[in-house]
This record gives structure tokens, C-alpha cells and sequence, in this order.
């Protein structure tokens, strides 16, 4: 992301990602973007929401834009916007739908504005990536769960016991208060037991090298539920989109 100024008005060009949009006004559009240097960014742009202007097939999620903007009083317009690419595959496949608007809606609701620098925009380009061309959808919301953790500050540790560092490689249980796994002599009546299959299955997704997984879909998927209601038990929020996601 690049930083100018003209007549004193600060302006950026960056590559961007559009996660977001809702209508502004009877013309206008408001963009939720991830910018190229991992700054979330909620900028207007004018006239888009009229099908017949240009703006109109370039701003929709989730897009990938080469964009200008202009900053004044700590609010955003965009005043150019060049599409680079959009994963239409998503609009045609209920499960990847469902699951591109949950990697959103998280985004949008837990991450907080100092991020830049964090690795956002390449773990969202990599998770997008993921559920374009993979043959399931939930390998790119493992993918993205288990990356976000990190993001956050929030690591996962798939090889020991949190409290007493006893290996888990057997089986553990898991604290949703700490977010992390515990041995059964650490663990307390009514945490979620979680077999060392599949901590291993996390363990893979954390390396993130989804072309090479290969794992049954029922195991993908129970590793999701886990993690997307751990993130939701963390900050106290349930997400729209979880049940379509996890229901597939």
C-alpha cells in the first residue's frame, strides 16, 4: 500500500481485497476491504450501486482490485477501481459461498484495526485460493481458522499439553476458554474430548500446504466445527454464517 498526498489530502493505491459491501445512501456503495499491507479499510464509492455504471460489476465481494483511495476526517472514498480478479465459482456453489461469507463475516467482525503487517491479506489470498480449487470447501475454512488463531495472537499447540506440557499426540481435551488442548490429567469434566487423529488433522492445516491434504471429510470437518466454535466462545459472538458453513 502506497501513501501520497494531493493538495494536502492523503490518497492510497494498493491491491485490496473486497470482503464486504452494503449501500450507502440511494447511489452509493460502502466496500469492506483488506488492503496488500493487512489494513481493514470501510471506504464509500460513489454511483456503484446503479447497474449501469462502471463501478457496479467491480465491487462485489469477494473481489480481488487494484484501487485508489482518498482519506479525509479518518473516512474513506475510493476514486478508482480496477478488478483483478473474481471468483465466480463462489456464486455457483452453495458450499463455497457459505464459506467465503464465514472467512468475511469473522474477519469483518473479530480483527482489530492495528493489523497492518499482520499476514491478513495473504492468509485470506490463500484461503480464497484454497476454496476455489480444492475439491472441499472446508479445507479453506480449516486452513483459515487455523491460520487466524495465529493472527490474532491466539496459537494453537498440537504436540502438548498446555498446563503440564504432556504430550497430546494420543488424544487431549479441549479448553475453550484458553484455546488450547489439555491432557486428561489436566483437563476438567465437560471439556470437548478431541482424538489425536484429529489434532493431527490441525496440526496439517496449521503447515497449511492444502494441496497435499488428503483427509476424510467427516474429520475436516469436525476439526471446523471445533475451531469456528472456539472463536466464537472467545470474543463472545456468535457468526451468522457459522451454520451454513458447518452444516455442509
Amino acid at each position: 500500500m502506497n501513501r501520497a498526498y494531493h493538495r494536502d489530502v492523503p490518497y492510497i493505491k494498493s491491491r485490496a481485497i473486497i470482503l464486504a459491501k452494503k449501500t450507502f445512501g440511494d447511489a452509493d456503495k460502502q466496500l469492506v476491504l483488506v488492503t496488500d499491507s493487512d489494513t481493514m479499510v470501510e471506504a464509500k464509492i460513489r454511483k456503484a450501486k446503479d447497474t449501469k455504471t462502471r463501478w457496479a460489476c467491480v465491487t462485489e465481494p469477494v473481489s480481488i482490485v487494484d484501487c485508489e483511495l482518498y482519506e479525509r476526517s479518518q473516512r474513506f472514498t475510493i476514486t478508482s477501481l480496477s478488478l483483478q480478479k473474481y471468483y465466480s465459482g463462489f456464486d455457483s456453489s452453495f458450499e463455497k459461498s457459505a464459506v467465503s461469507e464465514f472467512i468475511s463475516e469473522a474477519v469483518c467482525f473479530f480483527v482489530p484495526q492495528n493489523m497492518e503487517e499482520s499476514g491478513l491479506y495473504d492468509l485470506l489470498l490463500c484461503s480464497f485460493e484454497c476454496l476455489d480449487t480444492s475439491k472441499n470447501p472446508l479445507y479453506s475454512m480449516g486452513l483459515f481458522l487455523s491460520g487466524f488463531f495465529v493472527l490474532l495472537g491466539y496459537p494453537i499447540d498440537t504436540q502438548y499439553c498446555s498446563l503440564c506440557s504432556g504430550s497430546i499426540d494420543g488424544g487431549a481435551f479441549f479448553d475453550y476458554g484458553s484455546t488450547s488442548f489439555l491432557c486428561g490429567g489436566c483437563a476438567k469434566p465437560g471439556m470437548p474430548s478431541v482424538p489425536g487423529f484429529a489434532i493431527e488433522a490441525l496440526r496439517r492445516m496449521q503447515n497449511a500446504d492444502w494441496k497435499n491434504w488428503e483427509m476424510d471429510e467427516k474429520l475436516i470437518k469436525g476439526v471446523c466445527i471445533l475451531l469456528a466454535r472456539a472463536l466464537e466462545r472467545k470474543f463472545d459472538k456468535n457468526l451468522h454464517s457459522t451454520l451454513h458453513a458447518i452444516g455442509l
